[in-house]
C-alpha cells in the first residue's frame, strides 16, 4: 500500500512539473496554434498557398505564393488597438492597404476593397471590378526588447468573399482566398561593447539580446518603401547606427556625421561600418566608400567594378583600413592587405558579408552558411548544409569578448560558434 501511495505522490510531482515546464516554455516561445499579445509592426516574409481559385486569371488551388507585408501601429507604445497593413497584391506588386483591428488577444482582421482591370469589348477598363477582401492576422510568436514584445511570427488569411464588375460584359470574375505563414524580416546582426547583439530588421526595429542598455530605434516611424539597409555599433560610445536603403543615417546614443540621404543617384546604401577613431564608412553600390567624422578614407572601387558586380559590404581593421566585398566573392582592401576571396569559389551561393578579425585578416560569410576565413582570422565553425528549406544565412558579427561568431539566418535564427548564446527570434 505504502508502494502505491509513493507511486502516485510521485506520478503527480512528475505531473506538476511537467505542467510547470509546459507553461514556462509557452511564456518564452508561442506554439504555432496559441496567439501571443504583442505588437505587431515591421514587415514580414509571407509564404503561402492558395485554397480558393474560383475563374481568377493566373490562379490555381495548391499555388505556392510569396509575399511581403508591412504593418504600421496606429499607437506610439504597447499593442494597438489598430493596425495599418501594407501588402504587395500580385506579381505586379500592386500596394493594397487594409486597416486590421484588433479582435482579441493577438488576432486582428479587417475588411476593404480595391479595384482590378477587366477586358470589355476588346478593350482594357482599368476599374472594371470591384474586390472585397478580409485579412486576419494571428500572431503566433514574439520576444521582448526594450521593455516592448514585439510580434516575430505570424499567420494568416486572405479571404475573397465576392468581386463585381462595372462593365457592360456580362460574367462571373470569380473569387479567391489564400493562407499564409510569415516572420519579422531582418537584416543585420551586430555585436555591442557589452558582450551582447543587435538584430536589425528591414523596418528599422532594434531587437536587443544579453546585457546592455537599448538605445532605441525607428520603428516608432516605419517608412513603406523605405528599408533599414544596415547596423553599426560604435565602440566609443557604445551606441549605434542605422543605415537606411535612401543613405540616411540616424544615431541612437552615437553621434550623427552626416549621411547620403539624397545624394544618390544610380546606386543603393548597401552597407555602414564603424571607424576605430570615431565616425564611421558607408559603402554603396557602386563600390563607392564615403566617410564620416573621425573615420580615414583610402580609397573605393566607384567606376571600377565589372558590368553585372555590385559591393555588398565592408569591413574595418583596428587601423581604420577596410575590405570592401563584391557580388562575385571578391574583396578588394584599401589601407588594408587583401588576404584572399572567393571568386570563383561559390558555385551558386552569394556573398552575404564580410566581417574583420581582431587576429588579422577576415571572415566572409555566404548564403548558404558557410564561414571562410582569411589571413589571421579563426574559423569555428558554420551553418553550411545545416540551414532549412527557403532559409540564407543573412548577417555575421563578431563577439569582442571570445573572438567567436553569431550567424544570423533570415528566418530570425542566431547560431553561436564559441560564442554565447543569448536569444533569437524563432
Amino acid at each position: 500500500m505504502k508502494l502505491l501511495v509513493k507511486a502516485a505522490v510521485l506520478a503527480l510531482i512528475l505531473s506538476a512539473t511537467a505542467v510547470l515546464a509546459l507553461i514556462h516554455s509557452a511564456t518564452t516561445v508561442a506554439s504555432a496554434s496559441a496567439s501571443v499579445d504583442a505588437r505587431l509592426s515591421g514587415t514580414f516574409t509571407m509564404v503561402g498557398h492558395i485554397n480558393v481559385a474560383n475563374n481568377v486569371y493566373g490562379e490555381h488551388v495548391g499555388q505556392h505564393i510569396r509575399r511581403s507585408w508591412s504593418f504600421y501601429p496606429q499607437c506610439s507604445s504597447g499593442v494597438c488597438k489598430r493596425v495599418v497593413l501594407k501588402r504587395l497584391r500580385s506579381s505586379r506588386h500592386i500596394v493594397d492597404t487594409v486597416t486590421l483591428t484588433r479582435q482579441g488577444a493577438g488576432v486582428y482582421s479587417g475588411k476593404s476593397r480595391f479595384s482590378i482591370p477587366l477586358e470589355c469589348g476588346g478593350r482594357r477598363v482599368h476599374h472594371g471590378g470591384v474586390v472585397n477582401e478580409t485579412i486576419t492576422v494571428q500572431i503566433t510568436r514574439a520576444v521582448r526588447a526594450g521593455g516592448t514584445r514585439y510580434a516575430t511570427g505570424i499567420t494568416a488569411t486572405y479571404h475573397n468573399p465576392s468581386r463585381y464588375q462595372d462593365t457592360r460584359c456580362p460574367g462571373n470574375i470569380g473569387r479567391d482566398g489564400a493562407s499564409y505563414r510569415g516572420h519579422l524580416t531582418v537584416k543585420a546582426i551586430a555585436a555591442t561593447t557589452s558582450a551582447s547583439y543587435l538584430i536589425l530588421t528591414t523596418a528599422g526595429t532594434i531587437l536587443h539580446f544579453g546585457p546592455g542598455t537599448f538605445q532605441g530605434d525607428e520603428a516608432a516611424a516605419p517608412h513603406f518603401g523605405r528599408r533599414a539597409e544596415a547596423l553599426a555599433v560604435d565602440r566609443k560610445t557604445g551606441g549605434y547606427w542605422i543605415l537606411n536603403s535612401n543613405g540616411g543615417v540616424k544615431g541612437f546614443g552615437a553621434p550623427w556625421k552626416g549621411s547620403l540621404a539624397g545624394k544618390l543617384r544610380h546606386a543603393r546604401a548597401v552597407a555602414i561600418a564603424a571607424a576605430p577613431d570615431g565616425g564611421y564608412l558607408i559603402l554603396t553600390s557602386d563600390g563607392g566608400v564615403r566617410s564620416f567624422g573621425g573615420a580615414k578614407w583610402h580609397g573605393s572601387d566607384r567606376g571600377k567594378l565589372a558590368h553585372g558586380v555590385h559591393a555588398v559590404s565592408l569591413a574595418v581593421n583596428a587601423t581604420g583600413g577596410y575590405w570592401v566585398l563584391t557580388s562575385d566573392g571578391g574583396v578588394r582592401g584599401f589601407g588594408a592587405p587583401a588576404r584572399g576571396s572567393l571568386r570563383g569559389k561559390l558555385r551558386g551561393h552569394r556573398p552575404v558579408e564580410i566581417a574583420a578579425s581582431p587576429h588579422g585578416g577576415y571572415l566572409i560569410l555566404s548564403e548558404d552558411g558557410g564561414v571562410h576565413p582569411f589571413g589571421g582570422a579563426k574559423s569555428h565553425g558554420s551553418d553550411r548544409g545545416k540551414l532549412g528549406h527557403g532559409v540564407r544565412a543573412r548577417s555575421l558579427t563578431l563577439d569582442p569578448r571570445t573572438s567567436g561568431y553569431w550567424l544570423l539566418r533570415s528566418n530570425g535564427g542566431v547560431d553561436a560558434f564559441h560564442a554565447p548564446w543569448l536569444g533569437s527570434l524563432t
